[in-house]
């Protein structure tokens, strides 16, 4: 505070060059309670506020002044800050308008402690004077960063665990806790959600994770030492930034929905929407990474970007899809979206055949699949109108081999007429059929066609956007 103090002394008396200005600035922008300092030597010499004072320090300054505060303590607490300020810079007592009331000062200063001693029969101790006040002056609370807004339970039975490191001692973590700067949460068992002050900026931990929040506002950060967190964020107003750091990157923010992980070899970022300055921190330019993508930094220096996803078919450039010779006969074909939306989807249509009236109980049509290293999920959007027994959609994978293999299925009944839904099924890993074709390890990027059918009963069922995505910390399974 002492370089603060000195320089205010020097704006108040008017006598601060440029430079020393400037740093007078940056000091009172960047010091906590910067203007209670100020308001204690505003009223201590007795001045009107500067005309230098930055935007809206002014009136806090007079909120300060207004507050019950004993004279007797201002008085004894800046008589010493006055006295060492004095002694590291000179100038005030030999330029600016004190030096022509020194004189005066003095000869005011000398008759007022005549008077005093004349009525104080009682030796004075004035070391004790000075400092008896400061004995009660309790330093000021830190101000809260952030709030706990939800703590939930993980899947075991415990309960929720996570711990909060303040100061070098350790408490559990409590729902509604507020957190001030240097703050570190340590999440074993259970998500944290955490809403930021003053906006409505929200991170919630993901898994087992470790986070410390580094600084607020106007420079807000966190730093994700281990596991994961996902972040919605309003846009940042102009002079403000919310940054998010790994050991191994940065990601600045400008408003957005995102996730970060980390381990000791790889930081990764995904954007929901809104973009996000991403860089390694061993080496290399920041790279502007936006909705719909992801970043991955790794130890070795290496900083790359993809889209989490990538389409398949959107059912806008004619039929790619054909039907299986061991499929029973089913209607598919584009169609208008029956939501009204404009652009073609694919409608499927099936009667359910049992094995015992000659049918096969299931549908099946094929189209080429080409997986690519960071693909781990088959997405695509599906609407539900008629529904009979227990039907599913099931999706299977062949190899070049002809090796087949399950991917999964999705339950038709607890979607019928719900509207359009998001459906995925994992294709970076699958579990072969029941065929004695081909090898018996799956390798995903020998995979040729995805084979998609209702199964198991009557249904018609529509089909959009059919994408490959990479795994990803913004959605959630089906």
């Amino acid at each position: 505070m002492a370089r603060l103090e000195e320089l205010t002394l020097l704006v108040i008396d008017g006598v601060a060059t440029p430079a020393e200005l400037a740093e007078w600035e940056r000091l009172v922008a960047d010091t906590p309670d910067a203007e209670r300092t100020v308001a204690d030597l505003v009223a201590f010499e007795g001045t009107l506020l500067s005309a230098h004072f930055p935007d809206g320090l002014a009136e806090r300054v007079m909120s300060r002044l207004r507050a019950d505060r004993p004279e007797a303590l201002r008085a004894a607490t800046m008589a010493r800050v006055r006295a060492a300020a004095r002694r590291r810079h000179p100038r005030h007592l030999s330029g600016g308008p004190l030096r022509f009331m020194l004189p005066l000062l003095v000869g005011a200063a000398a008759t007022v402690a005549f008077f005093v001693l004349r009525a104080s029969p009682q030796p004075v101790d004035v070391d004790t004077v000075i400092d008896a006040p400061r004995a009660a002056v309790e330093p000021p609370a830190p101000s809260a960063l952030a709030r706990v807004a939800a703590l939930r339970a993980g899947d075991d039975a415990v309960g929720p665990r996570a711990t909060l490191v303040r100061d070098g001692a350790e408490s559990p973590l409590a729902d509604g806790s507020e957190l001030v700067a240097a703050d570190r949460i340590r999440v074993d068992a259970c998500s944290v959600a955490l809403e930021f002050l003053p906006d409505t900026a929200r991170v919630e931990t993901v898994g087992a994770s470790t986070l410390v929040l580094a600084a607020g506002v106007p420079n807000r950060r966190v730093e994700l030492e281990r596991g994961s967190l996902n972040a919605s964020l309003p846009p940042q107003r102009a002079g403000t930034s919310f940054v998010f750091a790994t050991p191994l990157a940065e990601a600045r923010v400008v408003g957005t929905t995102l996730a970060l992980s980390t381990d000791r070899t790889t930081s990764r970022l995904e954007v929901g929407h809104g973009s996000v300055a991403f860089r390694n921190l061993r080496g290399g330019d920041p790279v502007l990474v936006g909705g719909g993508s992801y970043a991955v930094a790794t130890s070795d220096g290496s900083l790359r970007t993809r889209p989490l996803a990538r389409v398949v078919d959107d059912f806008e450039g004619g039929l790619l899809w054909q039907r299986e010779p061991w499929s029973d006969a089913f209607d598919f074909g584009l169609a208008d979206d029956p939501a009204g939306a404009r652009g073609s989807c694919l409608r499927i249509e099936y009667r359910f055949v049992p094995p015992a009236s000659g049918g096969n109980g299931y549908t099946a049509m094929a189209a080429p699949l080409s997986i690519q290293r960071d693909d781990a999920w088959l997405t695509f959007r599906l609407r539900v109108d008629r529904v009979e027994g227990h039907a599913a959609l099931n999706v299977l994978l062949t190899m070049r081999d002809a090796s087949c293999w399950y991917a999964g299925y999705i339950g038709l009944g607890e979607r019928a007429g719900a509207g359009w839904r998001p459906a995925r099924v994992r294709v970076d890993r699958a579990q072969k059929k029941n065929n004695a074709k081909g090898s018996d390890t799956y390798d995903p990027a020998r995979v040729r066609d995805c084979i998609i059918g209702v199964h198991g009963g009557t249904a018609t069922v529509y089909l959009d956007d059919v994408s490959l995505s990479a795994e990803s910390m913004l959605t959630r399974d089906e």
